[in-house]
């Protein structure tokens, strides 16, 4: 069994743009698409995550529980670009690392 993660979209991001001070720093939201393959079939089990990512370095984390011995940790490391004061971004125009771990 395989799990495969897709980006689907930045549902919201309040970051404190960088070339501003701010008085809270912000965070980002990110939706997530998972699908496990199981066996055979591969459609397998499917569905939708969020992670909330504060502006410092800590990632965010998550568990993903695939069955009732296999979970996945997934983590937000970094989400890009840093906004800027007077532009606006896409989903299109993120990108994310992320760090995907099994756990049984």
């Amino acid at each position: 069994e395989g799990l495969m993660v897709r980006f689907l979209d930045v549902a919201s991001d309040s970051r404190c743009p960088i070339d501003v001070q701010c008085v809270w720093a912000g965070e980002a939201e990110v939706k997530l698409g998972l699908q496990l393959a199981t066996g055979p079939d591969p459609e397998g089990i499917s569905t939708e995550m969020s992670l909330i990512k504060g502006a410092g370095d800590d990632p965010a984390v998550k568990v993903f529980k695939a069955s009732k011995d296999a979970y996945y940790s997934i983590k937000l490391i970094r989400l890009d670009p840093y906004p800027r004061s007077n532009t606006t971004k896409e989903s299109r125009d993120y990108t994310i690392t992320l760090s995907v771990s099994k756990a049984s």
